[in-house]
């Protein structure tokens, strides 16, 4: 017999909804390149801004199995990004500088937030992103991965995006979500390499991905 997975968005967040989001995020990118390169060594800080900023200005949905919150997805609907108001940079944004040692702010700063930036609006086409749900973040339990929780999470948005005609995109942050989320329906527009903070020395790779409404 199946389990059955139930999907519900959160509204109106309280603290309880933020932890849980928070340590799903956590156990999920705890291993992660861009989420360990990015803190120098400390993921689950960006987990906890991700999450936050995204209940905060987006929508989070939550995959359940007999109650227990097991899958999260963060998505910014049209118009919308991560930090992109003044409570999100105050709540989320702020506190999450703050907690990054002085060289990984500035490379945050200088660096990535407008490299990426540019990139993404290269690769994506200018205004694609803000004008598409896209997919911040999606965080599966380890204990529950490869039971299709992902892929009904994504099912979720997609289908009030797509018969609105509005696009699905997101970064995949290594080469096996990519293929990943290929198999679901996303097509990959290209590949970024990034430097990572000199602390660091490492680098890591972005995939951005894109799934379009079919034609009428």
């Amino acid at each position: 017999m199946s389990t059955a997975i139930t999907i519900r968005q959160i509204h109106n967040f309280t603290q309880d909804d933020l932890d849980t989001v928070v340590r799903l995020y956590s156990s999920a990118f705890a291993e992660t390149p861009l989420h360990n390169i990015s803190t120098n060594g400390h993921p689950e800080l960006l987990s906890k801004a991700e999450a936050h900023g995204a209940l905060i200005g987006g929508e989070v949905y939550v995959a359940e199995i007999d109650g227990k919150v097991v899958g999260a997805a963060s998505w910014f609907p049209p118009g919308k990004g991560l930090f992109d108001s003044d409570e999100q940079r105050a709540r989320a944004a702020g506190p999450f500088m703050a907690s990054l040692e002085p060289e990984v702010q500035k490379w945050w700063m200088e660096y990535f937030l407008p490299t990426y930036g540019a990139e993404a609006e290269r690769i994506f086409t200018p205004g694609y992103k803000l004008a598409s749900y896209h997919l911040q973040t999606i965080g599966v339990s380890p204990d529950y991965q490869g039971k299709g929780i992902a892929k009904k999470l994504i099912e979720h948005v997609r289908s009030k995006a797509h018969p609105a005609g509005v696009p699905l995109c997101l970064e995949a942050i290594t080469k096996l979500n990519s293929d990943i989320y290929t198999k679901v329906g996303f097509k990959l527009l290209g590949e970024v390499t990034l430097k990572g903070p000199d602390v660091v020395g490492k680098n890591f790779e972005f995939y951005l991905m894109s799934w379009e409404p079919k034609a009428n």
